[in-house]
């Protein structure tokens, strides 16, 4: 019994040594989350002291570790899953905001990394190059899908960007999807939903005034223009730069058939995660292998039956983004 429990002990130890960067010292980390001495951590490293299950708890909170893992015989056909309802309490828009923070740093720091996104709707870091847009998309985050009290009757206005902490924290987490090679799969709906948010609120009288709406849909075809730049280069970088070594690949997919899903595969080094958004906003994140390696298979097959319209696929490109420049001109005229 003594040596069946040091063996999982042992492993769930290595599953902790996983988690932590190069040239970090197992017993130090151990020691600081636990808060006991570096001689008890390494007596539980050795597997000489059992540890009690409060402690495997907080280790595996800590470094987000799935319960499903610490048992490696568990059924395949269990999978477990963290998450966190966004609300404006226990879970807020500005702890969600810095989940993805850790979430991206986590994979941004990896020597092996990668990001697959099936979009259903326009990956929300793209918005965080636009101030203005950003901050229009986080009031709609707000107003309608959380549904705070303190929104229902506000309306939107510029006045309060520059205010606005959710911005800088978006620009943190821009700043770190740029290092992650990515690969986006669209389809032809994927990025029109803020568009029709911005009529629908201008209809409804949310807008401060035209003009402001106006620009939100100019900040959107800067945005565009933005992506479609990007995808000829098949390289992340600022609005107004080119590609550069900071900055990582960048593929684009359109595809016709397939409704996408707002699923993210992620790998860090030998950590796989999807990300399966639902609710609009909230995710689930699993770490199940056997999950991950199905969902990365099903995205592969995706991709094969989607067209490339990054790097060399001019042709196609350019019909993609011009049908998105028609759309622009609809919504435009309609404002006006």
């Amino acid at each position: 019994m003594a040596e069946s429990i040091s063996k999982a002990q042992m492993h769930f130890i290595q599953l902790v040594k996983n988690k932590l960067p190069a040239h970090s010292y197992l017993s130090e980390k151990i020691a600081s989350v636990l808060d006991i001495s570096d001689h008890s951590a390494y007596r539980r490293i050795r597997g000489e002291k059992t540890m009690s299950l409060d402690e495997v708890l907080i280790l595996a909170n800590h470094f987000e570790i799935s319960l499903e893992l610490l048992n490696p015989q568990i059924s395949n056909d269990l999978v477990w899953f963290s998450f966190k309802t966004l609300d404006n309490k226990a879970f807020t828009f500005e702890q969600y905001l810095q989940s993805q923070i850790d979430h991206l740093e986590r994979i941004k720091k990896a020597k092996e990394k990668e990001m697959i996104y099936s979009a259903k709707d326009l990956p929300v870091f793209h918005y965080y190059h636009f101030d203005e847009l950003a901050s229009f998309k986080i009031f709609v985050w707000k107003k309608a899908i959380m549904g705070l009290e303190e929104y229902q009757d506000r309306k939107f206005s510029f006045d309060t960007v520059d205010e606005d902490d959710n911005v800088v924290r978006g620009k943190m987490a821009l700043e770190r999807y740029l290092e992650v090679p990515s690969i986006e799969i669209w389809n032809d709906e994927t990025p029109h939903s803020v568009l029709r948010q911005i009529h629908f609120y201008y209809d409804m009288g949310v807008f401060k005034n035209k003009n402001e709406a106006l620009l939100l849909v100019d900040q959107f075809m800067e945005m565009m223009d933005h992506l479609h730049k990007q995808a000829e280069a098949g390289h992340k970088f600022h609005v107004g730069d080119g590609p550069s070594e900071y900055c990582s690949s960048y593929k684009l997919y359109n595809n016709e058939v397939v409704l996408c899903d707002n699923s993210i595969f992620a790998v860090a080094d030998d950590q796989k995660g999807v990300f399966i958004t639902h609710n609009t906003l909230n995710y689930m994140y699993i770490t199940n292998r056997d999950y991950c390696d199905t969902t990365h298979k099903w995205l592969k097959n995706l991709m094969k039956r989607s067209t490339l319209i990054s790097n060399e696929s001019e042709k196609s490109r350019r019909q993609f983004f011009n049908t998105i420049k028609e759309k622009v001109k609809e919504v435009r005229a309609k404002i006006k």
